[in-house]
């Protein structure tokens, strides 16, 4: 029986294929679960405890290299710009920090998104590659793909 793709699909698939690869998941978040480790910005006004919070759906380190992911089944670029507030904003350092002050040393910080492996996202993607660290595609039958410059696709290759 094929189940449909879900967001939840695709983060349970990330995970699990995350940890086979030695992964330590640090956070994760299915959508609506609030399980997920709350990124909040320096900036926020006092007061209100969620605005301009940003929670990731998977974090996870290996070495000393750490990925921040979105998972979604259909492209949004409201994702890209969130994990790039994370990436280059400033805002969220001492959130972050926090999250990660418990893995040890840091060689590298790296913003990525999971999709469901179809032309349109596929296509989407080539067009803001630039954005993003790294992005994974998952089909229906959950094999992952790691999406390279101009959508060349690699199965199962690890990140």
């Amino acid at each position: 029986m094929e189940r449909r793709l879900t967001e939840e699909r695709i983060t349970r698939c990330i995970l699990k294929w995350l940890v086979e690869r030695g992964w330590q998941v640090i956070s994760y978040d299915y959508p609506q679960s609030g399980t997920g480790f709350s990124l909040h910005s320096k900036d926020r006004e006092l007061g209100s405890k969620n605005t301009g919070s940003i929670i990731p759906d998977i974090v996870a380190s290996k070495a000393g290299m750490v990925l921040f992911f979105e998972n979604k089944v259909d492209f949004n670029i409201i994702d890209i710009e969130a994990l790039m507030l994370l990436k280059n904003s400033g805002l969220y350092d001492i959130s972050i920090h926090e999250l990660l002050k418990s893995i040890g040393p840091i060689e590298g910080i790296f913003y990525g998104i999971a999709l469901k492996n179809n032309k349109k996202n596929k296509d989407k993607l080539c067009r803001n590659e630039d954005f993003l660290d790294f992005a994974l595609l998952v089909d229906d039958d959950l094999s992952v793909y790691k999406f390279l410059d101009r959508g060349v696709l690699i199965k199962d290759e690890d990140v």
